[in-house]
């Protein structure tokens, strides 16, 4: 038994060295272990991914593209870098009208983090930063007409009301727009004129219709007139002066298959305050909104040439002057031998 009770002794006093012997230096090293693991558990450094968010500058435009996001080093508490982990972070606001032509210079103090958290430095693609002036101006609107009208008819005149819309935009891009188009309008089938209220098909990009609210959705009210079929003709009319006037028109189809002597349609009328020979056609009352005057040229009789005074040697009449002639002068040598 006496080997079973050393081992116990040996036992005991290591337990006791290990335990007991220099408690406090113990005590002491284990509260510095666990103060340095937690210190240096607590102070992180990892990447998180900011969004990026531009406030729109109303005097100028950006002609180049920034980052969607961009990346902070961010140094602070496990717990707190650790939140910003599993959370989406606020976004990082763009101020344009606080920024200069240029590349791109982001402070990672305008970074929204918690205050015990700091960015060491964000982390994003070059930019050069670029921008135009902000100009508004009017542009005319032009229906969308598609379709075909019935068989016979055609679309004659489209009126919109109102005619033009304020723009806005970059300078480039306002200077380009040569007019404004409305959503599709479908004439097919129609026989006959219509009125409909239609919005405004969207502009390019970088470009704003104007409107009264922003809630307000751009619309305007476009005629849309149907006639019958059309063809074109030239007559030759008489002009009041002597002459004649030659002028293309465009008539109703079913008009010019008539057998209706179409110059008669037409008065010929001296233009008041024109021109010497000037004229104006005038169709008929009942058919001014179905015929349309394309090209007038007036043939007045006093374009024709008149008879002037002798030049070389011929006469009023037209005939050389005859030897004997009292006109004619001295004879000159004969010319036979």
């Amino acid at each position: 038994m006496k080997p079973v009770r050393d081992v116990a002794g040996a036992l005991g006093r290591a337990v006791r060295f290990v335990v007991l012997d220099d408690f406090a230096t113990k005590v002491l090293a284990f509260v510095v272990a666990a103060f340095l693991f937690v210190a240096a558990r607590n102070e992180v450094v990892r990447i998180v991914e900011v969004p990026v968010r531009v406030v729109p500058d109303p005097t100028r435009v950006l002609r180049s593209a920034l980052p969607a996001k961009v990346e902070a080093v961010v140094r602070g508490p496990w717990g707190a870098v650790a939140r910003l982990e599993r959370k989406p972070l606020p976004p990082l606001r763009l101020r344009l009208s606080e920024l200069d032509p240029g590349p791109l210079v982001l402070d990672p103090r305008d970074v929204p983090l918690p205050a015990d958290v700091t960015v060491q430095r964000l982390v994003y693609e070059p930019v050069d930063l670029r921008f135009e002036p902000v100009v508004e101006r009017s542009v005319p609107i032009e229906p969308r007409i598609v379709g075909v009208p019935a068989k016979g008819t055609r679309v004659s005149e489209t009126r919109v009301s109102p005619a033009t819309w304020f723009v806005r935009g970059a300078s480039s891009e306002i200077g380009s727009i040569e007019h404004l188009w409305t959503e599709p309008i479908d004439v097919a089938g129609a026989r006959k004129s219509f009125h409909v209220t239609v919005g405004l098909a969207p502009p390019p990009a970088d470009v704003e219709l104007l409107r009264a609210r922003p809630s307000d959705r751009p619309q305007v009210d476009v005629t849309v007139r149907i006639d019958p079929a059309a063809v074109r003709r030239t007559l030759t009319l008489s002009h009041p002066a002597g002459g004649t006037v030659e002028v293309t028109v465009t008539v109703p189809q079913d008009l010019a298959a008539g057998g209706e002597d179409l110059a008669s349609l037409f008065e010929v009328r001296p233009l008041e305050g024109g021109a010497p020979g000037a004229v104006e056609v005038v169709p008929r009352p009942e058919l001014a909104d179905a015929v349309r005057i394309v090209h007038v040229v007036p043939h007045p009789a006093a374009d024709r040439p008149a008879a002037g005074p002798e030049r070389d040697g011929v006469g009023r009449r037209g005939r050389a002057p005859q030897p004997g002639d009292p006109s004619a002068g001295p004879a000159g040598p004969s010319s036979r031998e």
